[in-house]
C-alpha cells in the first residue's frame, strides 16, 4: 500500500511561520486499494508545525483507490481542503497538492462552479452585441433597454423598451405598445401579430391589455368575454365582465349563508286530547310573519299548509335554533307538558323531546312557553322530510300557537 510523505511550510497571513499548529489529514470516504488487497477506512492523522513552520507527514496515497476517495486537509483555524494525492507519488508539497489537486466535486461541502455559470460567464464579451448575449444569456432575443426617454412615438421600434413620460413598449419579443399617454398607464399588445410574453406563454393580437384608466375591451383583455365596460366604476355585474369592488360587495351581501325567519301564527286553540302527542299549527299568515331575513337560496322554512317545518332548502351540514311560542291552558290543575320534534320518516323515523313541565298554577288558565330548540341537519333522512311541532298534555285542554322564530346558517 503506497504512502506519500507531505511536506510543508505553511506560514500565517504576514507571511511568518505558522509555527506549532496542528494540520489534520482525514480520509473522507472509504478507499479501496487493489495493488495491496486491502481496504482504507476512514480515519484521520495530525502533524504539528514546528517553529519553522515546516512538517512532514507520510499519507495513504488515496489516489491508487479503485473508486473516489477524497483527502479532507484541515489547517488549524483554516477551512478544510478536499484533495486526492495523485498516483504513484512520493513525495508532494502541500501548496501543490492543494493548489493543483482539488476535487471540485467530491463532497456538499465543497464549493462547485456551476458549468452553467462558467459558459455564460464565458459570452460577457458577446454584451456589445445585444442580440448575441441575450441568446447567449437565455434571455428574450432583441429586446434594448432604455430608461427615461421622453419619446411619444405612436410605434416604437421593435426591440426597445422605454420608460419615460410618453412612452412604454417592448419588443416583438415580449409586449408591444401602441399609443401610450400619461407615462405609461396603458400596455397594449399590437393588433397585428402574436407575441411571446416570457417563456413558454403566448398571447394573439390584442389578447393583452391592462389600464389604470378609461375602458377595456373584455376580449381584447383575452380571459373574459362581453361588452365594453369602464374600469374606473361602470362595470356590469354579470358572469362576463370583472365586477367592481362595490360590485363584490353587493354580491356578498346578497349571497348571505346566515340568516332568519318569523312565522307568526293566526290558528286560533286547538283542543289536546289527554296523553296524546298533537301536531302544532302555524298558518304562517300572523301580522309579525317575517321572511325578508332568509340566507340565499332559502325560500320558505314552514309549510304553511301543515305547519311542519321544511327543510328542502338546506344543505347537509346546516344549523338551526328554533325558537316556539305558545300557550297552553289545562283543564286540570297539575297536568304534565311536553313537547317534542318528529324527524325523519319510516323506520328511521325519531323525536327529540325538549320540553317537560307540570303546570301547577292552577286549571283553565293560559301557561305561555317560549322554548329553544337546536338542530342540525346531518343526513337525507332529516333533511329529505318534515320536522312536526308535537305537544302532549296529560289532562285535556287546548293550545294557542304564537309562531315560531328560526336563526338559519347554511353550510
Amino acid at each position: 500500500m503506497a504512502q506519500t510523505t507531505i511536506t510543508g511550510p505553511v506560514n500565517d497571513v504576514n507571511n511568518d511561520p505558522f509555527a506549532n499548529k496542528w494540520i489534520k489529514f482525514t480520509l473522507g470516504q472509504l478507499g479501496t486499494d487493489g495493488t495491496a488487497g486491502v481496504t482504507v477506512a476512514q480515519s484521520s492523522d495530525s502533524v504539528q508545525t514546528d517553529a519553522s513552520g515546516d512538517f512532514t507527514v507520510d499519507i495513504w496515497d488515496n489516489g491508487e483507490s479503485g473508486k473516489k476517495s477524497v483527502l479532507e486537509i484541515k489547517i488549524e483555524g483554516s477551512r478544510p481542503e478536499y484533495v486526492i494525492i495523485p498516483q504513484g507519488t512520493a513525495s508532494i508539497e502541500l501548496w501543490d497538492l492543494i493548489e493543483n489537486h482539488q476535487v471540485a466535486d467530491s463532497s456538499p461541502q465543497v464549493p462547485v462552479v456551476s458549468d452553467l455559470f462558467l459558459e455564460k460567464s464565458a459570452n460577457l464579451s458577446d454584451l456589445n452585441d445585444a442580440d448575441a448575449a441575450q441568446a447567449n444569456l437565455g434571455i428574450l432575443n432583441g429586446v434594448a433597454v432604455q430608461l427615461g426617454t421622453n419619446s411619444t412615438s405612436s410605434s416604437p421600434a421593435s426591440g426597445s423598451l422605454s420608460l419615460g413620460a410618453g412612452t412604454f413598449a417592448v419588443s416583438s419579443d415580449g409586449l408591444y405598445s401602441a399609443a401610450i399617454s400619461g407615462g405609461g398607464a396603458e400596455c397594449r399588445a399590437s393588433s397585428s401579430a402574436s407575441y411571446q410574453i416570457g417563456p413558454g406563454i403566448n398571447t394573439t393580437a390584442n389578447s393583452i391589455q391592462f389600464f389604470s384608466s378609461g375602458s377595456v375591451t373584455e376580449a381584447e383583455f383575452g380571459l373574459l368575454s362581453g361588452a365594453e365596460t369602464a374600469a374606473s366604476g361602470g362595470i356590469t355585474d354579470n358572469d362576463s365582465v370583472v365586477p367592481t369592488s362595490a360590485a363584490v360587495i353587493d354580491l356578498l351581501d346578497s349571497s348571505s349563508k346566515f340568516g332568519f325567519a318569523d312565522y307568526n301564527d293566526t290558528s286560533g286553540s286547538v283542543a289536546l286530547v289527554a296523553d296524546t302527542w298533537t301536531d302544532v299549527p302555524n298558518n304562517t299568515l300572523g301580522a309579525f310573519t317575517n321572511i325578508a331575513h332568509l340566507p340565499t337560496g332559502v325560500t320558505s322554512m314552514i309549510d304553511s299548509n301543515t305547519g311542519y317545518l321544511d327543510f328542502s332548502d338546506l344543505t347537509i351540514g346546516s344549523e338551526l335554533l328554533i325558537r316556539n311560542d305558545f300557550s297552553v291552558n289545562p283543564d286540570t290543575n297539575n297536568a304534565l307538558l311536553e313537547a317534542r320534534y318528529l324527524l325523519g320518516t319510516g323506520a328511521g323515523e325519531y323525536e327529540l323531546k325538549f320540553f317537560s313541565e307540570r303546570l301547577d298554577g292552577g286549571s283553565n288558565q293560559d301557561y305561555q312557553r317560549v322554548t329553544p330548540f337546536p338542530l342540525y341537519i346531518g343526513d337525507s333522512n332529516t333533511g329529505g322530510n318534515p320536522g312536526k311541532l308535537q305537544v302532549k298534555l296529560s289532562t285535556t285542554g287546548t293550545i294557542t300557537n304564537a309562531g315560531s322564530y328560526i336563526s338559519i346558517r347554511l353550510n
